[in-house]
């Protein structure tokens, strides 16, 4: 027990240097202090995420005794190890199941073995590393928002940094974390590649898309949609357009329904196998958000639309906070209201803004483009998660975009920015 405390404070404080270290350059737009600190709080959730599924199991640990499982290949055939991270066989299957892409739980295994070799199968030093690839993705997403709005950047970071549901989510060892940090990755050399064409640009956007197809299928699809269509409106000709976010959801909707039906690629089945595949994990109904049945057709997808937005947006409701399910379902239960609340008190807020001061960034591509790959997300998180704990952590990355746009339209008039003049600059440089 002793020897775990004296190596996770060890590998803790070497971290936190480097951190430290990387923030106290020039280029860096956050201050060490503050990095630090946010580093410090994303493993502080990490490990209770760690600690909270201890006892009742689940995904998290699984993928760490995956990565144990598989250490000795590592440890004795280390070139083995090295090719079995481009698993060609399973590259092709998962590229001929879409929305069930085989490869979703192996590369968080893989990472799990490379994490333990160092960290002698320590989880939750495990947890520490992983920090660094997810405070990257946040610090990317950040970036990437400067470029585009380069407005409420003081607000911004702290939603991207602090906002609690999606530190806690992403920063457990799950997939949502990889997801995280590949989306922020993508969609900040994408804004780069839009003013400055860059070799590495194009090689780092093509991963992202790639690694976010095999972690989340649809998340990996509809990023990529609105990718091509924001360069696609980007052009000259098509400039002066209105209603991007529109176009956007109409040429996904379009292309999904031509892949159905046109194609061996039958993704009514797969996102339907999902759903079914999720609802077997509690035979005992009253834990799903609907017992209305979605099948594989155009017709029943139609009519499923708002049961999805319900689960996705609405969801818990209030009646459902003390509903017993389990001490921790209780707790996540009043954790999603209070995100809902949250929401709903930010779009009142910046309602309430645009009456008096009208904002402009809503006629904005980016805004619309990125408003509509979130609509799309909860959409299809709708259609695939029955049940609410899933649900909360496939929408955390949507959920943070959703809240990062609905800030951008509250007016800078709003701001007593006297007040948080000396604040700011404890935050960024």
């Amino acid at each position: 027990m002793l020897n775990d405390v004296l190596v996770f404070s060890f590998y803790l404080l070497i971290c936190s240097l480097l951190v430290y270290r990387i923030s106290s350059r020039h280029s860096f737009i956050l201050m060490p202090k503050f990095a630090l600190t946010a580093f410090l709080f994303k493993v502080a959730a990490g490990c209770l995420y760690g600690f909270i599924f201890l006892r009742r199991g689940g995904d998290t640990w699984s993928y760490h005794r995956s990565g144990l499982a598989d250490l000795p290949n590592l440890k004795h055939h280390p070139f083995h190890f090295i090719l079995s991270l481009f698993p060609v066989d399973k590259i092709i299957n998962a590229s001929s199941r879409y929305f069930d892409a085989g490869l979703k739980y192996y590369y968080i295994a893989k990472l799990s073995t490379i994490f333990s070799f160092f960290s002698g199968g320590r989880y939750f030093v495990n947890v520490i590393f992983y920090q660094l690839i997810v405070f990257a993705g946040s610090y990317y997403l950040l970036k990437a928002f400067v470029m585009l709005f380069n407005k409420k950047i003081l607000f911004t970071t702290l939603l991207i940094f602090f906002y609690y549901p999606t530190v806690y989510w992403t920063s457990g060892f799950h997939r949502d974390g990889l997801l995280f940090f590949f989306l922020s990755v993508g969609l900040y050399h994408f804004v780069k590649l839009l003013s400055l064409k860059n070799k590495s640009s194009y090689l780092y956007l093509a991963l992202s898309v790639i690694f976010l197809f095999f972690i989340r299928s649809f998340v990996g699809v509809t990023f990529a949609c609105a990718l091509i269509f924001w360069q696609f409106f980007n052009c000259e000709p098509f400039k002066k357009l209105s209603r991007y976010g529109f176009w956007y959801m109409t040429g996904t909707f379009l292309l999904i329904i031509f892949f159905s039906h046109y194609t061996p690629f039958d993704l009514y089945k797969k996102i339907v196998e999902k759903h079914n595949a999720f609802a077997a994990l509690y035979k005992d109904n009253k834990y799903l958000l609907s017992d209305k049945i979605l099948t594989p057709d155009l017709s029943s997808f139609v009519q499923y639309i708002p049961t999805a937005l319900e689960n996705s947006v609405w969801r818990p409701y209030f009646s459902e906070l003390f509903f017993p399910l389990n001490s921790y379902g209780a707790k996540t239960n009043i954790l999603g209201f209070l995100e809902k609340m949250f929401i709903f008190s930010l779009l009142i807020i910046a309602l309430i803004s645009n009456l008096k001061h009208k904002s402009s960034v809503f006629r904005s591509l980016a805004f619309q483009v990125l408003l509509a790959f979130v609509f799309l997300n909860y959409l299809l998180i709708g259609y695939t998660i029955p049940f609410l704990n899933a649900l909360m952590r496939y929408r955390t990355s949507a959920e943070l975009l959703l809240i990062i746009l609905i800030v951008q339209c509250i007016s800078s008039d709003d701001y007593k920015y006297s007040r948080i003049k000396t604040f700011r600059a404890v935050v960024l440089k």
